[in-house]
């Protein structure tokens, strides 16, 4: 969650915000320190002294955030169908279809992907390729998960993932998405 978008706003908000112990002082609460990530939703925090409370208004201590998205391809046949849901090392997320790349938006607030690490876990369906799953994977490095049709008939391939990404040093899950993968051909 955010901190209120405007004042009033109490150093107790901004301690539970971003786990810090109550009565920390406000100085401790600087962008990029130990307690607020540099992230676009922290903006108009400073990074350096002075600093007021209501600098910190509309602040966030979260650094990932992923939504729920489905990732479709659709091809005629005799031609393959390929669906690609990709976690970048440089914070973006792509989709990729039948081998054409979109984005999907930006996962990384904050840090560094290698502060990071996801699980994905498969809950129907089956995958053909990629990162797989149930084991984590450090976010340093890209990531994608991918299902296909081969097959020369109508028909649709699809799986679904649930994807929780967490924090390297506390092990605390920060976001998590259900990510669908469909692959269709048609006749």
């Amino acid at each position: 969650m955010a901190l209120p978008a405007s004042p009033p706003i109490s150093l107790g908000q901004v301690c539970t915000e971003f786990g810090a112990p109550a009565g920390t002082n406000l100085g401790a609460f600087l962008r990029g320190g130990d307690h607020v990530p540099n992230s676009p939703a922290n903006q108009n925090v400073p990074t350096s002294l002075p600093i007021s409370l209501g600098q910190l208004c509309g602040a966030s201590a979260q650094a990932v955030s992923i939504g729920n998205d489905t990732i479709s391809a659709l091809s005629l046949s005799p031609t393959d169908a390929s669906a690609t849901y990709q976690l970048n090392a440089n914070g973006a997320i792509q989709g990729i279809r039948n081998g054409s790349t979109a984005a999907e938006g930006t996962w990384l607030l904050g840090g560094a992907a290698s502060d990071f690490y996801v699980v994905a876990t498969l809950q129907s369906g089956s995958l053909d390729g990629g990162s797989g799953t149930g084991a984590p994977l450090n976010l340093g490095t890209t990531r994608n998960w991918t299902r296909t049709r081969t097959v020369n008939t109508s028909g649709s391939n699809s799986a679904v993932l649930l994807l929780e990404i967490y924090d390297v040093l506390t092990n605390t899950l920060q976001d998590s998405a259900t990510i669908t993968l469909e692959a269709t051909v048609e006749v």
